[in-house]
């Protein structure tokens, strides 16, 4: 079971929902990191369950990132 992997798939439209008119960014690198903060924050958290072994996740960091 890859559920790192089903996670990420399932939740990959609300961010490009969210993110996807975000585009090139504000201009500002201190505003453009707050705002992707939230989504850099949720995929690294996948990629550490999945590094934890193939019970959490078989995915691991390879593919999230």
């Amino acid at each position: 079971m890859d559920l790192t992997g089903s996670i990420m798939e399932a939740t990959d439209p609300l961010f490009e929902a969210v993110y996807g008119s975000f585009g090139e960014g504000t201009g500002s690198a201190f505003i453009d990191t707050l705002a992707t903060a939230p989504l850099a924050a949720f995929q690294l958290a996948l990629a550490f369950v999945g590094g934890l072994g193939g019970d959490l996740g078989s995915t691991g960091s390879a593919g999230l990132l």
